[in-house]
């Protein structure tokens, strides 16, 4: 509170000696609100890679994912069809980490959409997050959050954004596909118009790097055991 008082006063001393009106009052709402934007936009990106996950998933196994529902989140229904239950989803990405994701998501639906979402909701959601406080805080080494949502800082974006991180990485990690479904992004046809193989093989390489975010060698590996070059 120390820190705080001494920023109030700073402000107001400034703002008499160099006549510019700042209402010093206020600037504790607005980091808080600007700090729940940032979780918002922090969140926006998560789903955004659980809508892309599905699709390319689906597109380069050619199986669906089922038992999508009205009230199932994206992240519940990513868990459930990587690792056939959410239970088993839920462990191999940390109950820590998950319980923290929900409590975000519904921050950002009660900002986003207040009808739909009360602050009683989201006050359950922190009240199921504080038994994984310790653990959290621990493990992220951030000792002021996660936070009530009246109360948030920037530091909880940041967290947020590592656990999004950390949990993007184990679902990416379970749903890899066989080589022989990202081969299939491969059209030889297309690189034909190289006459030398190592050109060709480097071009193929280069795709599967580009589009799936592995290493040369891991994808030089999958080219050459599929002898497409």
């Amino acid at each position: 509170w120390k820190r705080k008082e001494w920023a109030r006063n700073f402000v107001v001393a400034k703002s008499k000696q160099h006549g510019i009106y700042v209402n010093a009052s206020i600037a504790g709402r607005l980091a808080v609100g600007m700090a729940q934007t940032y979780v918002c936009a922090v969140w926006n990106c998560a789903d955004g890679f659980l809508r892309e996950l599905r699709k390319e998933h689906q597109a380069l196994t050619g199986s669906e994912w089922t038992g999508d529902a009205k009230d199932k989140t994206r992240l519940r229904f990513a868990l459930e069809n990587i690792f056939t239950t959410e239970g088993k989803g839920i462990l191999a990405v940390g109950p820590h980490r998950h319980a923290l994701m929900e409590y975000c998501r519904l921050i950002r639906n009660r900002l986003a959409h207040p009808r739909s979402t009360s602050d009683d909701t989201v006050a359950e959601a922190y009240k199921s997050l504080c038994p994984h406080l310790a653990q959290i805080q621990s493990e992220y080494r951030l000792c002021n959050a996660p936070q009530p949502m009246a109360r948030m800082t920037f530091e909880d974006a940041v967290l947020l954004s590592r656990v999004t991180k950390d949990v993007a990485c184990v679902l990416n990690d379970k749903a890899r596909p066989e080589d022989s479904h990202l081969l299939q992004a491969i059209d030889p046809k297309a690189f034909s118009h190289l006459n030398k193989l190592p050109r060709r093989r480097r071009a193929m390489v280069g795709v599967l790097c580009t589009r799936f975010g592995m290493d040369s060698a891991e994808a030089s590996a999958i080219i050459d055991a599929g002898s497409l070059a």
